[in-house]
């Protein structure tokens, strides 16, 4: 009697909170409940919170680490959320139904079982709502893993049509590289050309000029052979017999003056060759000239279109980088939202695991009726409401 009494006033010094107990109180309140345990149960003393070997979790080593756009990262998860959903659920069904069997297996009549019953009732409330708090947090997991593949698929079609478009890009540039050259080109040709038709001008203009003058020097040529002949015909009129000799200068100066003229005349016609030869060499310059400035317009034209059009795929490709970035720091945070989720679920695994072991250690240490089942009972409890308001927070 004396130690069930012990037992149950360590029992209400532990049920208060936390916050009001001194530490020299549950030193006391400690080692009074070990003599009395050890006292009821007449076997030697192992602690409670010491577990076994068997129930002690060995963390594997962790994986090579996978890309988060890669499907196997996805199926990865899946299958890792699935395994620990059945583990969460096996737990917390066994622990539930052993919670609740060794509580209908106290309910029975015994002294001061009103009170024990309350805070039993109070312990299987904050038992729900922590079981309530993991389903939520699963829930969220669930939900921060699809959010982030929706992410990683967004963001892999951005990158590939930033891909797309950079590469349209360098071959708009290619292009735009080439164009320049044949412009560049053919304005050379054509400011060859204009060296040329420049200088076939004042070549024509210099044939003119001669072609004048051969013309004037042929008027006075004629001219003078009319004098010469009118002068020959009063010669001959006035002195036939006397003249001879006179006749004989005139008529030599007028061979020496239509040799003269022969030559002029050959000349001329060469200068009238090459004159048409010039000229058709100026028009086909000048249709040359005129194709070169065609071409030349065409180019300019369509250098500033395909000028447009880089300034437009410059555009969307700096509205593209600018998405990808804002996608990036969205998926960057739901990683890190969903590495917390993960760490709250493992938090929440390690500590069912850890109710679990010891609900078991309570199972072998509950045979001896008395304050010790009670005490063991009670401590369970409040480890199971701390692994709960953990999970919460």
């Amino acid at each position: 009697m004396l130690s069930q009494g012990r037992t149950r006033s360590s029992l209400r010094i532990l049920l208060r909170p936390r916050a009001s107990l001194p530490t020299s109180t549950v030193a006391c309140t400690s080692t009074r409940l070990r003599s009395s345990v050890w006292r009821t149960n007449g076997m030697n003393w192992q602690p409670l919170t010491r577990r076994p070997r068997r129930f002690v979790a060995k963390r594997k080593p962790s994986a090579s680490v996978l890309p988060l756009n890669s499907p196997r990262f996805a199926t990865s998860t899946r299958g890792v959320c699935r395994s620990k959903k059945r583990s969460w659920r096996h737990c917390a069904s066994s622990s539930s139904w052993r919670l609740s069997s060794s509580i209908c297996a106290l309910l029975k009549p015994r002294p001061s079982s009103r009170r024990l019953q309350a805070e039993l009732d109070e312990q299987r409330v904050a038992l729900e709502s922590a079981l309530r708090s993991k389903r939520v947090a699963e829930q969220s997991l669930e939900e921060s893993q699809t959010r982030v593949t929706e992410l990683t698929t967004i963001n892999v079609n951005i990158a590939a049509a930033k891909n797309k478009l950079e590469s349209e890009l360098s071959a708009l540039q290619s292009d735009y590289d080439e164009l320049h050259k044949e412009l560049r080109v053919v304005d050379e040709r054509c400011q060859r050309t204009l060296v040329e038709l420049k200088s076939t001008k004042d070549l024509l203009v210099e044939e003119q000029e001669r072609y004048i003058k051969v013309e004037s020097i042929k008027k006075s040529l004629e001219v003078e052979v009319r004098n010469l002949q009118v002068r020959l015909e009063e010669v001959e009129a006035n002195a036939l017999a006397g003249g001879k000799r006179v006749i004989a200068k005139l008529e030599a100066r007028i061979r020496d003056v239509e040799i003269e003229f022969e030559e002029e005349k050959k000349r001329h016609a060469e200068t009238q060759k090459i004159l048409r030869k010039k000229e058709h060499r100026v028009k086909e310059l000048l249709v040359q000239s005129e194709e070169d400035h065609k071409t030349v317009t065409m180019l300019n034209d369509s250098v500033e279109k395909l000028n447009e059009k880089v300034k437009v795929y410059k555009r969307q490709l700096n509205e593209q980088e600018g998405m990808s970035q804002q996608n990036l720091t969205r998926v960057r945070r739901f990683q890190r939202e969903l590495e917390a989720a993960e760490d709250r679920a493992d938090s929440a695994e390690s500590n069912l695991s850890l109710i679990r072991a010891k609900h078991r250690s309570w199972v072998t240490t509950s045979q001896v009726p008395g304050g010790a089942e009670l005490f063991s009972l009670k401590f369970e409890l409040i480890e199971m409401c701390d692994a709960g308001i953990r999970v919460d927070n």
